[in-house]
């Protein structure tokens, strides 16, 4: 809802939904809130479960030694076969999926059902 903006009639500017007084896509507070929200995109959608993925690759060989330093992710992994390592990054992706539709397509619910039922019906098969 932090992005959620709407069109008030009479000036054609867009305004927040949650702040009515703060104009949408313009001034530093509207920068300040991309750049944020950009950086934590960047870091949590790409980052993270990429890094994952190459630790993953790179320690293949060795996820159910103990000795090993990709032994500490054993817990994501230990339920999956051997050379299935990398399912955790895909299911850990649908649910960023997931978690980013649901904010923001907030005010278009039957594009969010939609969506959802679409990643729920891949995930299946």
């Amino acid at each position: 809802q932090v992005f959620d903006c709407s069109p008030r009639s009479g000036d054609g500017n867009w305004y927040m939904d949650q702040e009515p007084s703060r104009k949408c896509f313009t001034g530093p507070y509207w920068i300040r809130l991309c750049t944020g929200a950009l950086l934590a995109l960047f870091v949590y959608v790409l980052a993270i479960p990429t890094g994952t993925l190459m630790f993953l690759h790179r320690h293949r060989r060795s996820l159910s030694d103990p000795r090993s330093p990709a032994w500490l992710l054993s817990p994501l992994t230990g339920r999956f076969e051997p050379g299935f390592y990398f399912w955790e990054v895909v299911l850990t992706a649908r649910k960023v999926l997931i978690t980013g539709v649901t904010i923001f397509f907030t005010k278009r619910l039957l594009l969010q059902i939609l969506i959802l039922f679409a990643l729920y019906l891949l995930s299946m098969g």
